[in-house]
């Protein structure tokens, strides 16, 4: 069997390029002694982080503007929005579980980043149109959420006011 002449490995006879680096073969069949590699590689070779990077400090930003934009930026539409809504939720609930998953949620863009250019997770590539889609959808998610709010707080109000249990009583104090 045939020794490419660029990398050594053995190749078809019936091949006109080498099928590990590309090189041409001689058309000659007869076998050719295996090259000796120029450098030799080291028996353990660390993962090498990917050529893509992702911007840790964008991540970590994009959550803290907009809650879960920064899930999606590293390509979590679906964790974006959980996130989002998240976070939503326990602001309606109380404040201090919505600020906790807020702040839970820039943390966690900023790790996930972070893991992705290391290579310690896979990395994923943001799509611009998962980043646009997100950004309306919270828009017009935000605007229900603050009318129903406001619904609701001038029914209250409105119910209060009707019924006179709106404040103290001060019609039967007297001055000293």
């Amino acid at each position: 069997m045939p020794f490419c002449p660029s990398c050594g490995k053995s190749v078809d006879p019936d091949k006109r390029f080498c099928v590990h680096c590309g090189a041409p073969l001689a058309s000659a069949t007869a076998p050719q002694a295996p090259a000796a590699p120029a450098v030799s590689q080291p028996a353990y070779a660390p993962p090498q982080p990917p050529a893509q990077q992702k911007n840790t400090a964008l991540a970590a930003i994009a959550s803290f503007l907009f809650p879960g934009l920064g899930q999606v930026y590293n390509g979590g539409f679906v964790r974006g929005l959980c996130f989002f809504f998240g976070t939503l939720i326990g602001y309606l609930f109380f404040v201090i579980p919505g600020i906790i998953i807020w702040i839970y949620g820039i943390y966690d863009a900023y790790k996930t980043a972070n893991a992705m250019n290391k290579g310690e997770t896979p990395f994923v590539p943001h799509s611009t149109n998962h980043i646009i889609a997100f950004i309306v959808i919270g828009i017009v998610v935000l605007i229900i959420y603050f009318i129903v709010l406001t619904a609701l707080m001038a029914m209250l109000i409105g119910s209060m006011v009707s019924s006179g249990d709106f404040g103290p009583d001060f019609s039967s104090f007297t001055p000293p």
